[in-house]
Order: C-alpha cells, then sequence, then structure tokens
C-alpha cells in the first residue's frame, strides 16, 4: 500500500518527490499515477508503465456486481454456496465458510471482498457476475481503457506460484494431437 501525505498547497514537483520516495521505499517494482481534480493537474512515477492489478481488481469487479444488482439480475440478499475451492490459502477470510460449505449472501461477499481484500471472495463474484472478460467489458462501457481483467486470483496465485494450469480436456485433446506431430513443442502438461 502506498500512503503520501501532503497538503492541498505541495506543488507539483514536491508531490512527484513524495511520490518517488514512497514507490522507492516499498521494496518492489511501483507506479503511480494521481489527478487533481479541480486543476487538472498530474503527477506520476512510472505512469506510461502496465503493471498487473493485484488487489486493484476489486473495485472493477464491484462495479460489475453492483451493475448486475441494479440491472435486477443478481441481489445483495442472494445466498452464494461456497466450497472448500472457494478459499486462497494467500489471502482471505472464506476457509472456514468454504470447508463447511456454507453460504454467503452476494452483500457478505461484497464486504469481504472490499474490506478484509478477500480474494477467495473476489473470485466467486467475478464467476457470479459474468467472469473477467464481463468485468473487462463494463469498464469500456464506462469509459475505462488501459485496464482489463484476464483471470481469477486463483490462476494469478498459481502462475505466481509457477504452476502453469491445466486447460480443459477439450483443449489438450487437441494440443496433444497437434504435439503428437511435433513432440518438441508439446507442453509439458500433455505429455508429462
Amino acid at each position: 500500500m502506498l500512503a503520501v501525505t501532503i497538503s492541498a498547497s505541495t506543488g507539483l514537483e514536491a508531490l512527484r518527490s513524495a511520490l518517488e520516495r514512497a514507490v522507492a521505499g516499498g521494496g518492489g517494482i511501483g507506479g503511480v499515477a494521481v489527478l487533481h481534480v479541480e486543476s487538472g493537474e498530474r503527477a506520476s512515477i512510472r505512469g506510461a508503465e502496465s503493471f498487473p492489478m493485484a488487489s486493484v481488481m476489486k473495485v472493477p469487479v464491484a462495479l460489475l456486481v453492483l451493475h448486475r444488482v441494479d440491472q435486477g439480475t443478481l441481489s445483495l440478499d442472494q445466498a452464494v454456496r461456497l466450497a472448500p475451492s472457494d478459499y486462497r490459502p494467500w489471502a482471505g477470510s472464506l476457509a472456514d465458510a468454504a470447508a463447511r460449505g456454507v453460504s454467503l449472501s452476494v452483500r457478505d461477499l461484497l464486504g469481504r471482498m472490499l474490506v478484509e481484500s478477500d480474494n477467495g471472495a473476489r473470485d466467486v463474484l467475478l464467476g457470479l457476475a459474468g467472469g473477467p472478460p464481463a468485468v473487462t467489458a463494463r469498464l469500456r462501457e464506462l469509459g475505462v481503457s488501459g485496464l482489463r481483467v484476464d483471470r481469477p486470483e486463483g490462476e494469478i496465485g498459481l502462475a505466481e506460484a509457477g504452476v502453469e494450469p491445466i486447460p480443459p480436456p477439450s483443449t489438450c485433446s487437441r494440443s496433444c494431437r497437434a504435439a503428437a506431430r511435433s513432440p518438441a513443442r508439446a507442453p509439458a502438461w500433455c505429455c508429462g
């Protein structure tokens, strides 16, 4: 998390300097962009580079879920039954609920996602609202470009751990048939 406290009278260069110190102190590679709404002035550090959205993705997911509520296709009181596969061990509070197979409301899942930063809740809501393409489409409808949601947290966590997700069987069979003609280019999950 990045936190910079400045006064309203802080100049653009002082703001940029504070942002540079905050990004450098984060211990990783980061970027930030800010906009002063009234004046239109902007400041950024690595502002033209793309970064993984991480927990920032939770806001677009919430926007889509609430849009579905407004449309009447979802209800905040709608019960969603959880399964053990909905728990994300690296971030979340769904462990007990998912393990017991209980149901939580869309409202409760939104709270867990936005307040507790629960990635399992985000993935459940992401699936319920139509998946990553639906979130990206909603962003485009709202005039937001340059952001996209490609996959749920469960897949992101596996990729970061170096685990290649196994595609659906239909893809596997087509790929393995092609790999039989060229074994040197076969994916690890096909011939391993």
